[in-house]
Parts: C-alpha cells; sequence; structure tokens
C-alpha cells in the first residue's frame, strides 16, 4: 500500500499538471453520479493515505489505492501504461489526461460538508507530513490503548495519518525499538523522539523526489530492515528478523540486536 509520502507527491504532480484547468472530459468505470465535466480543478492533496482532487463547483474526487492502485498522468494522445480495463477513473484536460488505475476506492463527494462527514476522512488522526503537524496529539492518541504495541499503534490511520509499514519498520530500527514494545513501556520523550523522526524522514523522502508525467516516485534512502529479513543488519551485522503484528496484521521488520525483545511484550495491536 502507497505511503503517506507517495501519496504527498502523487498528488503535488497532479495539482501541478491539474490546478485551474478545465475538466474537458470525466471517465469512469462505475456510477459515480453527475460527473464534473465543465468544472475547474481547484487542486490536488493528500490526506494521509488518501486522495482528493478538488473542482471548484463543490464536489470531491476521493481515492484510496490500496495495494493495487496508481495515478498516471499523460499527453493527449500517449499510450498508456496499463490497459483502459483497469482504469477506474479518467480525468481529461486540454493538456493532460489523469488516469487512476485499479484504485479499489473511487467515490465523488458532493460536497465539502459530505467531505467532513465522511467515516474514513473524518476520523483521520493528524497527517504527519502536514504544515500544522502536532507531535503532542499523537502521544496523545497512542497512549490511548496503554497496552498495546508500538509497532501496531503507528499504523493505526486514526492516531496518525500516513505512516506505512516501511516507515513504521525504519523508525523503530533507527530509534532501538522493538515493535512489539508496550506502548506504557515508553516515555513521552520516547514517544515524541519517535513520531518527529519518523516526520523528519518522510519530509526528507518528498523533499526532492524524481516524479515522472506518468507516475511519482520518493527519494527513499536504502532500508535498514524493511523486507529484508534474513539479511544482515547494516549496523551491527545481526540478521534481520520479523513478526507479525497489527490490525490488519503486517510483519513488522527488526533487527534482534539493535532491537531487543522486551521483557514484557504486547499480546494486542
Amino acid at each position: 500500500m502507497p505511503e503517506g509520502d507517495t501519496l504527498f507527491v502523487t498528488a503535488r504532480v497532479l495539482n501541478r499538471a491539474l490546478a485551474g484547468k478545465r475538466v474537458a472530459a470525466f471517465k469512469t468505470s462505475r456510477d459515480l453520479g453527475a460527473d464534473p465535466t465543465g468544472a475547474t480543478i481547484v487542486g490536488a492533496e493528500a490526506r494521509g493515505k488518501h486522495l482528493l482532487i478538488t473542482f471548484d463547483d463543490g464536489r470531491v474526487l476521493h481515492t484510496h489505492l490500496r495495494m493495487t492502485g496508481s495515478w498516471h498522468l499523460y499527453r493527449p494522445g500517449e499510450a498508456w501504461r496499463r490497459p483502459f480495463s483497469q482504469a477506474r477513473v479518467a480525468i481529461e484536460t486540454e493538456s493532460w489526461i489523469a488516469v487512476c488505475f485499479a484504485a479499489p476506492i473511487v467515490e465523488l463527494l458532493a460536497s465539502s460538508a459530505a467531505l467532513a462527514a465522511h467515516p474514513a476522512l473524518a476520523r483521520l488522526g493528524p497527517d504527519i507530513l502536514a504544515k500544522d503537524f502536532d507531535i503532542a496529539s499523537v502521544v496523545v492518541g497512542l497512549r490511548a490503548a496503554p497496552g498495546a504495541s508500538i509497532g501496531g499503534r503507528l499504523l493505526v490511520q486514526q492516531v496518525v495519518a500516513g505512516i506505512g509499514n516501511i516507515w513504521r519498520c525504519e523508525t523503530l530500527w533507527r530509534v532501538g525499538i522493538h515493535p512489539m514494545t508496550r506502548v506504557d513501556a515508553l516515555s513521552d520523550v520516547a514517544l515524541s523522539g519517535m513520531i518527529g523522526l519518523a516526520r523528519k524522514l518522510m519530509l526528507r523522502a518528498v523533499a526532492d523526489p524524481s516524479a515522472s508525467p506518468s507516475g511519482s516516485s520518493v527519494a527513499r534512502p536504502a532500508f535498514g530492515v524493511h523486507d529484508r529479513s534474513g539479511l544482515p543488519c547494516p549496523r551491527c551485522g545481526d540478521r534481520v528478523g520479523s513478526c507479525r503484528i497489527g490490525d490488519p496484521i503486517r510483519h513488522a521488520y527488526f533487527c534482534p540486536t539493535c532491537q531487543p525483545v522486551p521483557s514484557v511484550t504486547s499480546t494486542g495491536s
């Protein structure tokens, strides 16, 4: 599933191409209601792992890519890199065509009020890449489940929006905390430092991305532990391990030397 940094860059690329442009055609593979053809695109933005495109008639296109979706940009007449049958929605302007492929969630919300009341978006925690991000409120959210594992809590989007498995694993490795550590075993200083580091790593990833019109990418560093089970830790040389954690359950990668298993571990997410 794309993480917050990828969605941030995707929104930035779409915004540069589409903002201020009139919708010449709006094509979709499902019934989204009255389409916004003729409207002007106000802009695109990311909220955690959600992407929103707003039109000047008040409607908002909401997509969530999950594990299968992606947004592409093409010039009119340019060949698409994926088949038309996989397109969920295509927004055509005079100079660009933005296509969302294979996203499981594609919906056209009628107004900003509908956006504010959306059951998924309304419950999102602070966006870790937002300019007004508040670490203190995230610490409060983490502590709402004191017996839960820190590795599980970091992926709860209602606590902090945008962190995914990659940055969960890489952040915990850098601060030397095992993902099964209980939240109540960590001080406020430790929690604040951890969230601050995750934000720093993700902001660095989006600062100078190599984005292309047919997609987007982020400047992520080489991973220390993520998806490296059985390989040597770049810090100490021990073999990277993994555990299953969270709801839904995901593999959390860690170094058993740099992140020793705590004496008391969480049995929850």
